[in-house]
């Protein structure tokens, strides 16, 4: 079966041949479209990863309700690929699994002392990539939010 497969890869020389019924279109523009299928099949694979934006399982019955999740699903994936965007142009390059993960890792702790009209707010230690993103998505103002919002 290897030998098959190793044939097939040499009678096609590393070439692959592209049809398109869009003859207004360069050649350039019909090999991006091509490559860009990659991205949207990695945008579904990330759509059924229980880690990412997990479209499954489906606790609905109704087609109503299993339509609003999976728009819900999609609608966070394009969220999150704005984000990821945002922060690609301001230079921080990053996956978007790794985004999620290090944002994931930020914690804020809220702590109120019961005897003292005191609250104290406390961030964890943010390594480079998460100061980047912080400092990107200017998220300090939502620390001092907290902070006014306890008092």
């Amino acid at each position: 079966m290897n030998k098959t497969v190793y044939n097939e890869k040499l009678k096609s020389f590393g070439k692959m041949i592209l049809f398109t019924n869009n003859h207004e279109w360069s050649t350039t523009q019909i090999i991006k479209v091509y490559r860009g299928k990659a991205k949207i099949e990695d945008d579904f694979r990330r759509m059924k990863s229980p880690i990412m934006i997990s479209i499954e399982p489906l606790f609905h019955w109704t087609d109503q309700k299993i339509r609003v999740h999976a728009f819900c699903c999609v609608l966070a994936l394009m969220l999150l690929l704005l984000l990821k965007r945002k922060l690609q142009r301001a230079g921080v390059k990053l996956s978007l699994e790794r985004m999620v993960e290090e944002l994931s890792d930020v914690q804020l702790s809220v702590i109120k002392f019961y005897d003292v009209d005191k609250r104290l707010c406390l961030l964890n230690d943010l390594n480079e990539e998460q100061k980047a993103m912080f400092g990107i998505l200017d998220l300090m103002q939502y620390k001092k939010l907290v902070s006014m919002k306890l008092r």
